[in-house]
């Protein structure tokens, strides 16, 4: 179950990066800084729980 829930906010941040790749292919540090921030969250959220 808690995978379920999981996906279900993976699922748009991973949209969100893959819109930023493909329309601002020139901003790679920010999309690395963004994945960073993300992967950080949801080690957070997954240690809370």
């Amino acid at each position: 179950m808690l995978t379920h829930k999981l996906l279900l906010y993976v699922l748009p941040f991973l949209r969100y990066t893959q819109y930023i790749n493909y329309y601002l292919p020139h901003s790679q540090p920010h999309l690395a800084n963004s994945c960073t921030n993300v992967l950080s969250y949801f080690i957070g959220t997954l240690w809370s729980v």
